[in-house]
């Protein structure tokens, strides 16, 4: 969360891992926080939607499907 409001860009490639990470509680907040930088870098839309569609949990496959949905992305 705290990377999502500190709006540093340099936290990017590492929200990007830990969308991959084992912890699904860390994958939805690496991808809210990755949500809220969305606008400053491209690459994160894409990083998303990859990460819905091998996603396995339901609350973070929701989580993502609702924030790539905000971004237009859906």
């Amino acid at each position: 969360v705290a990377a999502g409001n500190s709006r540093s860009l340099e936290l990017v490639p590492q929200l990007i891992r830990f969308l991959e990470g084992e912890s699904a509680l860390l994958r939805q907040h690496a991808a809210w926080a990755l949500a809220e930088l969305a606008a400053e870098d491209p690459e994160v839309g894409t990083a998303l939607a990859v990460a819905r569609g091998r996603e396995q949990d339901a609350t973070v496959r929701g989580e993502l499907t609702q924030l790539l949905g905000e971004q237009g992305d859906a």
